[in-house]
């Protein structure tokens, strides 16, 4: 069976990692970014069958925050329907 996942972007290790175990132990399959531009990034290179079936994103990063994360995800179309999640 394919394991949801999941994309992390939080700045903060700590939690990030804290929410990354929960969700594996859960069954999802998680990854971890530190920043909405590595993020970008490196969802824009997957595969149709990588891409994350939902975002968790923190709204207050240095750099790029969460709500230009959200502008740009939303802004490609094969990201649109990506549900995001956003934390603060």
């Amino acid at each position: 069976m394919k394991k949801t996942k999941i994309v992390i972007i939080e700045n903060e290790v700590d939690l990030a990692e804290s929410i990354s175990d929960f969700l594996s132990i859960k069954g999802f399959e998680a990854t971890i970014y530190l920043d909405g531009e590595s993020a970008i990034e490196m969802i824009q290179t997957k595969l149709d069958d990588e891409i994350p079936d939902i975002i968790i994103c923190d709204l207050m990063m240095h750099g790029m925050d969460g709500y230009q994360v959200l502008e740009t995800l939303k802004g490609i179309k094969r990201f649109e329907y990506i549900p995001i999640l956003n934390l603060t």
